[in-house]
């Protein structure tokens, strides 16, 4: 999941400065493997390290709350931004915050992940 997002970082980073429809469109192809790969991932990854009792709300929550940011993100990109570069370049600060998140995540399913 860290490798995903770091890929997704990068390649939304190239998108948002290339300047060839090549560039483009593996930047694109990258962006979207690597979001599809985090997103079938992130419930499997959720199930394994909860607790039985909350796994399934935990699992809907992550469900819901990736619905619910691409509505978000295609209504704010559909009413807010007047060029296409602004739209991805509004997705460069998520992504980010995400990946140092995911940096720290290992250490601490190991420390507190139950023998």
């Amino acid at each position: 999941l860290t490798i995903c997002s770091l890929v997704y970082v990068a390649s939304t980073v190239s998108v948002f400065l290339s300047n060839s429809p090549d560039i483009f469109t593996v930047s694109r192809f990258a962006s979207g493997l690597a979001l599809g790969i985090f997103s079938s991932s992130c419930p499997a990854y959720i199930a394994e390290l909860c607790p039985r009792n909350v796994r399934g709300m935990l699992v809907i929550a992550s469900q819901f709350g990736t619905c619910v940011g691409s509505v978000l993100g295609y209504t704010s990109t559909y009413l807010v931004a007047p060029d296409w570069r602004i739209a991805v370049a509004a997705t460069i600060p998520p992504a980010a915050l995400l990946s140092f998140f995911f940096i720290h995540v290992a250490d601490a399913v190991e420390i507190h992940r139950p023998v």
